[in-house]
């Protein structure tokens, strides 16, 4: 079962690869680029060098993330952070299998809160927006302070699937 996920998880990256080439070139000027994809709403979308790569603003008027669950395996998630606050959901942790209804301490790190910013950063005029500013963010505890183990990454993706988790990020 893991390695035909892991054969449609390459097709899926391929498939996406694909329609990102395939949009529309932009003009080369840098100056134009920055006019044409920043965020109309978030005052520091002109420093997301990746979603400007990325061109997600001409891919958010495909689609924002609404309605899917993004699986963030990692080392927790602050669900109260303002980026992220209200698409949040519990929590769970494959290092002591619990599920965590609160976020307090449940990012220890604050690496698994800085991807999910990446992901899923709300576009409301704070902070940054996310490549899918709309999408629900499953965080999954799979690495400590020391990191994890194959078995509580494992334990992590199987987590993701059981509990609808559409996109996961490692």
């Amino acid at each position: 079962n893991i390695y035909l996920m892991r054969q449609k998880t390459i097709i899926i990256l391929f498939a996406l690869i694909i329609n990102i080439l395939a949009l529309p070139a932009a003009n080369s000027n840098s100056d134009t680029l920055l006019t044409i994809y920043k965020s109309e709403k978030d005052n520091l979308s002109k420093n997301q060098w990746g979603n400007l790569a990325l061109r997600s603003e001409l891919a958010n008027t495909l689609s924002t993330g609404k309605s899917i669950i993004v699986a963030v395996l990692d080392t927790g998630v602050d669900g109260n952070h303002p980026d992220l606050n209200g698409r949040v959901l519990p929590g769970y942790s494959t290092l002591d299998g619990k599920v965590y209804q609160t976020f307090k301490d449940f990012d220890t790190n604050g690496h698994g809160t800085h991807v999910s910013g990446i992901i899923a950063g709300n576009n409301d005029n704070k902070g940054i927006t996310g490549v899918a500013p709309e999408a629900t963010i499953l965080p999954i505890k799979v690495l400590s302070e020391r990191g994890g183990s194959d078995k509580s990454v494992a334990d992590g993706i199987i987590y993701a699937i059981e509990n609808g988790a559409k996109v996961i990020n490692l």
